[in-house]
C-alpha cells in the first residue's frame, strides 16, 4: 500500500462500501427505510416485553420531540406501527409494531448477518481480533 494513502480514507472507502450492502437490504414490497426509521424499529423490536411511548423515543435516541413526531407519522402511514391508547391515561398512545414491521425487522437482521459474515470472509479469528484492536486505538486516537 503507498505510504501516502490516509487511514482516514481507507476508513471512508469501507464504510461507504458497507453503506452500500446495506442500502441494498429492501424485501420486496417492504417500505425503504431511513437509518432512523431501521434503528427506532429495532428499539420498539427488542423491548416489546414493555410499554413504549414517543418520549421514550425522544430520550433513548436524543431528538426532538417534533423530530420523533414526524417520523412516528411516516412509519404509521407505511403500516409499520400503532399508536395505542393506554387505559390508565387517554394523552399517552404506546408505540406497537405491525407484524409487518415484526417481519420487516427480522429480515433486516438476517440480511445484516449475511453482510457481517461477508465482511469477515477469509479472515482468520486472529486477524479479526487485531484488525478490531487496531480500529479501538483508531478511535481512541480519533477522540
Amino acid at each position: 500500500m503507498p505510504e501516502n494513502y490516509p487511514i482516514g480514507f481507507q476508513i471512508r472507502a469501507v464504510s461507504n462500501l458497507i453503506k452500500r450492502k446495506i442500502y441494498e437490504i429492501r424485501p420486496d414490497g417492504q417500505p425503504l427505510l431511513t437509518d432512523l426509521q431501521g434503528r427506532i424499529l429495532g428499539f420498539l423490536y427488542h423491548n416489546q416485553d414493555r410499554e413504549i411511548f414517543q418520549r421514550d423515543i425522544e430520550e433513548h435516541f436524543y431528538i426532538r420531540r417534533s423530530t420523533v413526531s414526524r417520523l412516528l407519522a411516516g412509519m404509521e402511514e407505511q403500516g409499520l406501527l400503532q399508536r395505542i391508547p393506554v387505559p390508565r391515561d387517554a394523552r399517552l398512545k404506546k408505540l406497537v409494531m405491525t407484524p409487518q414491521a415484526v417481519s420487516l425487522h427480522e429480515e433486516i437482521t438476517r440480511r445484516l448477518d449475511e453482510i457481517e459474515r461477508l465482511l469477515e470472509r477469509g479472515l482468520s479469528r486472529r486477524e479479526l481480533e487485531e484488525f478490531l484492536r487496531i480500529l479501538e486505538k483508531i478511535k481512541r486516537n480519533a477522540s
